[in-house]
């Protein structure tokens, strides 16, 4: 029997059944036959899988024969079914139930004898078994598990070239064959054991987004509030077109969150909108690398934490028995079960890992990822949990709903880990692995996961987009889809230096201004700052940015002086900004004219300035000679 698990569209269920006969009795297949498969799914451009089952049976007896076989399949959209064997067209009997399609084929060949085999062929067509979103052509097709004793097994995708390049596959095939105008992957029944087949293509998913953000204070007195923007993530990049009011403060906390920060007045409310596009990718290799974590920073992914209890023995004791990252998700996917009553109606709220753990059968995503990170830290691997926007078109196959401090159908929670190997964190989703009936999210998550916040030192904090609400009635802060358009935004830093005088000889203190006008990221900022030959800059000679956020306005403070106290000239500072925007260098540089004056100049700033060194000069001198006339006087 080759069955494979699912619960709706866009998965496929085989339920190969047969009925044999030596005079009227049935038997089991896999105690009288073995069974060869090579299974073709081959997709047409509008996503519809042409499959072809080309089924042998080999009799281990010599007293049994095949006469049936009947396929179930998971979905109502089977059409186009038809069949053959050696003495042409096989009778095939098609019903629908449950969302499902039974097919039952009559054989036409009897053949009886031990080593004799038969070969047959079954034809259908499903729809929409490979979709289209945004950008993106998704293909799924679930885990395969066989009972029976397959002698050979070969499953074949065909995908069209218009689907776009390959942007992930999981497992990897055993073999790539590309023709004009398709790519052939193939598979073996080995690479098909632990997972089903998951696949995106296309260079990257575009959402578009506006999310509102309103706060109230109820204070009396001025108050701060701070709002959690999506942030740039290694597979995920973010366009602000807008962020209206500009927040005066904007800065990235320690687990890459962008945090932008308001003064409110007493009694008043706060309303936020962000305007935007996000690009997600689905690839081997990050497309942008916004940090990167030393392992004095990564220890903090590895505590215990509220509803992350890595330091219960019970947790302890589990990771102990799983040998690694994969054994981990492995065994949650395996453990919790999705309640579904939970979308509807709950009142457990958030109940963290260890309830999770002893009460598997009640959970929901947040369960799933706050299992999964306590497990990774338990075993020291670093590890933090998401929460963001999950597009699903089959809340069945792709449930959303988190609970706890937030209570919302609309967001979504899962988990990523660090691979210390590869440098870079890695998102998974259990939830979605046991939703979807095996569909592979270790090895690949997809395009449709937009983070809002991430939950690394703190379990709880910040909030996400979707929590800022003044009544529980508001159901427009989170507005996002996925389009199908190009969209390009790059970093656009300006520089600019406060002054443009210095006095010859002294310390002079100007300010240098660096300002994104743009919604767009820049990462790995550097600043150098260099002088012309007689102007030399005190410090700092670098200034290491780092991230350069979105509309964020940075000042720093520079301190310059000429080599000599003659000197009146005109000098030039240079200023050089690099950064990095995804895998592009940014160069910015400026330079300024410097006029370098002697302080004994006419100009009311400098004779200010001399005024104050000849007094400076006199408060030294003048206790001297009081000194030097009393030793005279001694004398």
């Amino acid at each position: 029997m080759v069955k494979i698990f699912s619960k709706k569209l866009l998965v496929v269920l085989f339920l190969a059944t047969f009925v044999f006969s030596q005079v009227p009795l049935k038997v089991s297949a896999s105690a009288q036959f073995s069974t060869g498969y090579d299974i073709n799914f081959v997709f047409a451009e509008a996503g519809q899988a042409l499959v072809t089952q080309s089924i042998t049976l080999e009799n281990l007896t010599d007293n049994f024969y095949a006469s049936e076989y009947s396929l179930t399949i998971s979905s109502d959209r089977v059409t186009n079914v038809s069949g053959s064997d050696g003495l042409g067209t096989i009778p095939i009997i098609t019903k629908t139930q449950n969302n499902s399609t039974i097919l039952v084929a009559t054989l036409n060949q009897k053949i009886v004898g031990k080593g004799k085999s038969v070969n047959f062929k079954i034809f259908y067509t499903i729809d929409s078994l490979a979709v289209k979103r945004g950008r993106i052509w998704e293909v799924n097709i679930p885990q395969i598990v066989t009972s029976e004793n397959v002698s050979a097994y070969k499953l074949t995708v065909s995908v069209p070239k218009n689907f776009g390049k390959l942007g992930k596959i999981a497992p990897q095939p055993s073999q790539v064959v590309d023709e004009t105008t398709r790519t052939n992957y193939i598979f073996s029944q080995d690479s098909l054991v632990d997972s089903g087949i998951g696949a995106s293509f296309g260079d990257y998913q575009l959402f578009k987004f506006t999310l509102k953000y309103r706060y109230k204070n109820p204070n009396l007195t001025v108050a701060k509030a701070t709002v959690a923007l999506p942030p740039d993530t290694e597979y995920q990049a973010l366009y602000y077109n807008s962020i209206d009011p500009k927040p005066p403060e904007i800065e990235m906390d320690e687990n890459g969150n962008y945090l932008a920060t308001y003064k409110v007045s007493g009694g008043k409310i706060l309303e936020v909108i962000a305007q935007g596009y996000a690009k997600l990718v689905d690839a081997e290799k990050p497309f942008q690398v916004p940090k990167m974590w030393s392992e004095e920073e990564l220890k903090a992914f590895t505590k215990s934490d509220k509803y992350i209890e890595s330091e219960n023995s019970q947790i302890q004791k589990k990771a102990k028995e799983l040998k690694n990252v994969s054994e981990i998700y492995d065994f949650v996917v395996s453990t919790l079960k999705y309640d579904f009553s939970r979308l509807e109606n709950d009142s457990l709220g958030r109940r963290g890992a260890l309830t999770a753990f002893n009460k598997p059968e009640q959970s929901i995503c947040t369960d799933f990822s706050d299992l999964f990170v306590a497990l990774a830290r338990a075993k020291g691997i670093p590890a933090r949990g998401l929460i963001g926007f999950a597009y699903t078109d089959n809340s069945d196959l792709r449930p959303t709903k988190i609970e706890g401090l937030v209570d919302t159908t609309v967001l979504h929670a899962w988990p990523e880990y660090y691979d210390r190997q590869r440098g870079h964190w890695v998102q998974v989703d259990p939830t979605w692995g046991v939703t979807t009936g095996g569909v592979d999210y270790f090895n690949r998550l997809d395009t449709n996961h937009f983070a809002f916040a991430i939950y690394g030192t703190s379990s709880q904090f910040p909030y996400p987009a979707g929590a800022y609400k003044l009544s529980e009635n508001e159901v427009d802060d989170v507005k996002v889809e996925v389009v199908d358009q190009t969209f390009e935004m790059a970093p656009n830093p300006v520089l600019a230096l406060e002054t443009d005088k210095v006095i010859s000889g002294f310390p002079s203190l100007t300010k240098l201004s660096l300002e994104n006008v743009s919604g767009r990221a820049l990462f790995k900022t550097k600043i150098t700052v260099t002088g012309s030959s007689a102007l030399g800059l005190i410090n700092p000679k670098v200034i290491e940015v780092g991230t350069l956020l979105p509309f964020a306005k940075n000042t720093y403070d520079l301190k310059l002086r000429s080599s000599s106290f003659l000197d009146n000239r005109q000098e030039i500072l240079f200023v050089n900004l690099t950064g990095v925007n995804q895998d592009q260098e940014l160069k910015v540089s400026v330079q300024k004219e410097i006029n370098v004056k002697p302080f004994f100049s006419l100009e009311i700033p400098q004779l200010v300035l001399l005024g104050i060194f000849i007094l400076v000069v006199l408060s030294w001198v003048q206790p001297q000679m009081l000194r030097l006339r009393a030793a005279f006087q001694k004398r």
